[in-house]
């Protein structure tokens, strides 16, 4: 499966761990559920952060990449755009997402 944002950035889950399989999943249907942008914001913003920030943390508490280039993060924040675009929040078309 890969997905493609906005931006035409494609991210492929071969790469991707357990974890992170399960946190797109969520996303996905957290993406379906929603009735406004406010809404996937509150639902997800927390649980993929927090991933983001685990992910790119060394042990001695610093980062090797600025959490907010996390994969995930980026699909998140494209998937907020999304809503908002399907439910009339903001102007724009959709972006392709799954892709096969």
């Amino acid at each position: 499966m890969r997905y493609r944002n906005g931006v035409g950035e494609v991210f492929n889950d071969v790469t991707w761990t357990a974890d992170e399989k399960t946190m797109f999943y969520r996303l996905m249907h957290e993406y379906q559920k929603v009735n406004s942008w406010e809404e996937f914001q509150k639902r997800t913003a927390q649980p993929v952060v927090k991933m983001a920030k685990k992910k790119s943390q060394r042990g001695d508490g610093t980062y090797h990449f600025q959490w907010e280039k996390y994969f995930l993060y980026r699909i998140r924040f494209d998937l907020l755009r999304n809503v908002g675009i399907r439910t009339g929040e903001l102007p724009g078309e959709l972006s392709d997402m799954v892709i096969g």
